[in-house]
């Protein structure tokens, strides 16, 4: 794929990624924050901590990457090897297996709120789009970001693998809030 659409296909990638964002701060934002902080159970996250720790996965590849690339760093180019472990990634996400949370993407039990969660999430949204808006588009080509199980992976895969994060974490979400009748 030439650079000029790969640097398409990230603005796409980043435009898919914030319209889900919103989808789910619309869908928490009609329930009160009692509702969002019930935990269904002991050890079980609440909706609230669901969203911190989709909050701290964002912010925390995007750190790892900005950290990757304030120095010339030797990378390896992104082959089908990436492509597959990318692909094996995906297939975890979906699978009916849970998966423990890296201890780096836990959220600390504390008082949450929703309108303080969201502007933080905002906040992390907002410089992921401008990083990338500014990225240097060689780096579409190498394998920058370390993803803690499938291991390296291309920007355009970071953002396509928070998406796919969210989403799936979106459904936990939408399984603990209240029935509505």
């Amino acid at each position: 794929m030439e650079s000029a659409n790969k640097v398409q296909h990230l603005g796409h990638a980043l435009k898919a990624l914030q319209t889900e964002r919103e989808d789910l701060i619309r869908l928490m934002r009609s329930f009160d924050d009692d509702a969002l902080s019930q935990s269904p159970g002991e050890g079980v996250w609440s909706p609230l901590e669901v969203l911190r720790h989709i909050i701290i996965s964002e912010e925390g590849s995007l750190k790892y990457v900005q950290k990757k690339l304030s120095f010339n760093p030797k990378l390896s180019r992104a082959t089908f090897f990436t492509d597959l472990r990318y692909v094996i990634l995906l297939g975890g996400i979906y699978s009916p297996f849970r998966f423990k949370a890296p201890a780096v993407v836990v959220p600390i039990p504390a008082e949450y709120d929703l309108e303080s969660l969201v502007s933080q999430w905002q906040n992390v949204a907002k410089e992921l789009q401008t990083y990338f808006r500014h990225i240097d588009p060689r780096w579409l080509d190498y394998e920058v970001y370390k993803h803690p199980l499938a291991g390296r992976l291309s920007l355009i895969q970071m953002v396509g693998f928070l998406k796919h994060h969210l989403l799936r974490h979106k459904k936990q979400i939408v399984s603990r809030l209240p029935s509505v009748h």
